[in-house]
């Protein structure tokens, strides 16, 4: 993997060097400053798969390199490592708004950032499954209520799903999100973050073909509701398939998953006028609070909130029967 790793500290800067070049076989580019990075990335003929960016440098910071890259074409989906001493959480929201892959607090330890490199090259080689465009439709069909789709689509562009991250993304966050609530001696005896899903559904259609299309702008439009909802609680969330999505909220919300649910289906009511025609509801399920700094734990506090929503959705598809 070829390695574009930014920083205005020198001796990290060969750290990393010699820990990715000589130890895991890399090709590492280094640069001091986010100028510099710029000017390599302009100038470099083949192009670099995966960056690792400070980002306390001065002049430009690595929050908006980060941002720069993003918008350089070809670079829009390559993984951005953030490599900080910054262990707030404000820092890390501002990363992945800008469009982080993954975020790792110094001081870290090499195995961990192979291992972090090796999972951002994984991604960078496949195509990542989020919300699927306006003209994509094909692989979608309703299948006994329940949305099933069966390969890979791109990212929407849409500026209504600022808060979707993919799924690799997402669970990175929600890691490190958890490391730095475990960390914050100020943190409040009750709330803290907390995961939910949300699944949109057909309960009471045994139909196995398509009722609603395209799907990509009904999957985008759960996504305002969810933002509309949920409001400055909502951290990010992401599509996981089959309709379902998971969202990160910075603060249990004190409502009960039913009334949530209520409130998500009158927002998307209102959007989608012929909702009800269709037959079509999102459910939600319990919060899980995240309390744990342990990254397994963080992804088995994912998978309840999953299987929370699931379990409703089937609830419902018994009572239709």
């Amino acid at each position: 993997m070829r390695i574009l790793a930014v920083d205005d500290d020198e001796s990290m800067l060969e750290l990393i060097d010699h820990s990715l070049s000589i130890s895991a076989h890399h090709y590492v580019a280094t640069a001091i400053s986010a100028e510099q990075a710029l000017e390599k990335i302009e100038s470099e003929e083949v192009g670099f798969d995966c960056f690792l960016v400070d980002i306390q440098m001065p002049r430009v910071d690595g929050i908006d390199l980060t941002s720069i890259i993003r918008r350089i074409a070809g670079c829009e989906r390559k993984p951005v490592v953030m490599l900080t001493a910054m262990h707030e959480k404000p820092y890390l929201d501002m990363a992945f708004r800008a469009g982080a892959t993954d975020y790792i607090t110094k001081p870290f330890n090499f195995r961990e950032l192979r291992s972090r490199i090796f999972e951002a090259g994984k991604m960078c080689a496949s195509e990542v499954q989020s919300i699927p465009d306006s003209q994509n439709s094909s692989g979608f069909s309703w299948v006994n209520g329940e949305l099933i789709y069966d390969g890979p689509v791109s990212l929407s562009d849409d500026g209504d799903v600022k808060s979707l991250l993919s799924f690799v993304e997402f669970e990175n966050y929600v890691q490190e999100t958890a490391r730095a609530y475990m960390r914050d001696r100020t943190k409040p005896r009750n709330g803290g973050p907390a995961a939910i899903g949300l699944k949109i559904a057909c309960p009471q259609s045994n139909q196995t073909y398509p009722r609603f299309e395209p799907i990509g702008p009904l999957l985008s439009e759960v996504v305002q509701a969810a933002n509309t909802v949920f409001y400055n609680a909502l951290n990010y969330l992401s599509y996981r398939g089959n309709g379902t999505f998971l969202c990160l909220l910075n603060n249990h919300v004190h409502e009960s998953s039913g009334s949530l649910e209520r409130e998500l289906n009158v927002c998307l009511g209102s959007r989608l006028n012929d909702l009800e025609d269709y037959g079509i509801h999102v459910f939600a399920g319990n919060q899980v609070p995240l309390r744990t700094s342990l990254p397994s734990a963080a992804l088995d506090i994912l998978w309840m909130a999953g299987e929370s929503v699931e379990q409703k959705f089937i609830a419902a598809r018994h009572a239709a029967k």
